[in-house]
Formats: C-alpha cells, sequence, structure tokens
C-alpha cells in the first residue's frame, strides 16, 4: 500500500493518519528485526502481524474517507 496520496488532511485528521503510519512503520521494523531473532516468540510474531494487517486496513480506511 502507498502513502503517497494527496489528500489535504485537516490538523486532527493529519495527526491521525500519521500516528497510524508511524505505528505502522514501528511494527515493520519490530518484526524485521525479530525474523533475525534465533529465539524470537513465533507467537508473538504472528500477534505483530496481525497488528500490522489491521493498523493497514485503518490507514486505508482513514484515506477513503478523507477522500470522499
Amino acid at each position: 500500500m502507498s502513502h503517497k496520496h494527496a489528500v489535504h488532511l485537516g490538523s486532527n485528521e493529519d495527526y491521525q493518519y500519521r500516528r497510524l503510519v508511524q505505528e505502522h512503520r514501528d511494527l515493520d521494523e519490530k518484526i524485521e528485526y525479530m525474523r533475525h531473532v534465533p529465539s524470537a516468540d513465533t507467537s508473538q510474531l504472528k500477534h505483530l502481524k496481525i497488528m500490522k494487517l489491521r493498523l493497514a486496513d485503518q490507514m486505508e480506511y482513514r484515506l477513503k474517507e478523507l477522500e470522499c
């Protein structure tokens, strides 16, 4: 999913969207780190991946909502 949409966001909407994007990036970094740790908890890794997918859905929903 691309985050390069040209949508004019108000201050509150902009903050909420940027927060979601940052959380998504943070989870991506954690997941990538854990993938390289031999002793990583696979159930925790799965949970983080699910959270990342949910954030992606929220970001997509937010963009569609703002584009209307």
